[in-house]
């Protein structure tokens, strides 16, 4: 009876161990494959695995009567987009906008509440003058930005977005960004012929920038053939990546129109998550 009591005790503690050394020996083998799961997830391309946690830049330049913090805090709406859009598709990236001040105050206001990066005449408007006073200052300020930090992308809104449009098909232009994007432009009138004769140059960039235009079709401070005419110019020069974001609204930044939102959302988030992009960055 003994016996069988020591044998019954035996049977029962196998059984315990039995499931313990498969269990453990489970472990060994998955332990033993993860590195071969990590390599087979690189290679089928994992941004978040092939690189570091990385802030990405925005230039913004503000229009006419805007100054930069006041332009900073109504694009709001578009970083906490770009940040949830990152987070949700389980990208390594952050995103920080800055923007800079135009050098020259709007007459009749005070503390820089209302600036501009160039004065015309009364009654002239940026599409029709025959020049921008002040252009150089202000190019200056966007050069030695550019120099001080590196900037991944750049967004101009209305009078901002003209002088980005004069400033890229500049010969002198020195801006590397991954991605453009003019809201509100409009046609730089003095410098018709630099964007008539304009011929984009691949060799000053890391890799080929993609440009989206942002077009309002009520905008009636600067109306879409402006930016239209813009746009074919950029083509015209080599520009192969140009995309536009037609919206029913007007002038402003479209970031309280959820379809417009997501769509500047999307075209910026689909450019740096695309594995050409992230050799650059």
């Amino acid at each position: 009876h003994h016996q069988s009591s020591q044998n019954k005790f035996k049977i029962k503690v196998d059984v315990m161990i039995l499931p313990l050394i498969i269990v453990c020996t489970s472990v060994r083998l998955i332990g033993a494959f993860a590195p071969f799961r990590i390599h087979y997830r690189i290679d089928k391309k994992s941004l978040s695995m092939v690189h570091a946690h990385k802030t990405l830049n925005f230039l913004l330049l503000h229009g006419k009567g805007n100054n930069g913090e006041s332009f900073k805090q109504a694009l709001v709406p578009l970083e906490e987009s770009l940040q949830v859009e990152c987070k949700r598709r389980d990208l390594p990236f952050s995103f920080h906008f800055h923007c800079i001040t135009a050098p020259f105050a709007i007459e009749g206001t005070i503390n820089d509440e209302a600036m501009q990066w160039w004065t015309l005449p009364p009654g002239v408007r940026s599409f029709n003058a025959k020049e921008y006073e002040g252009f150089q200052e202000s190019a200056h300020k966007v050069n030695q930005e550019l120099s001080r930090k590196k900037y991944h992308f750049i967004l101009g809104h209305s009078q901002g977005s003209i002088l980005l449009s004069a400033l890229m098909t500049s010969n002198s232009w020195k801006g590397k960004p991954i991605g453009y994007i003019l809201n509100g432009c409009a046609w730089p009138n003095p410098f018709s012929s630099d964007l008539k004769e304009f011929k984009f140059d691949k060799g000053i960039y890391d890799i080929e920038p993609k440009v989206l235009f942002v077009i309002g079709d009520r905008d009636k401070i600067n109306p879409p053939e402006g930016a239209i005419r813009v746009r074919e110019a950029l083509m015209k020069g080599g520009m192969s990546h140009v995309a536009t974001c037609n919206h029913p609204g007007g002038h402003s930044v479209p970031v309280s129109h959820t379809e417009s939102l997501t769509q500047m959302t999307d075209w910026v988030i689909d450019l740096v998550d695309s594995e050409a992009v992230a050799k650059v960055l």
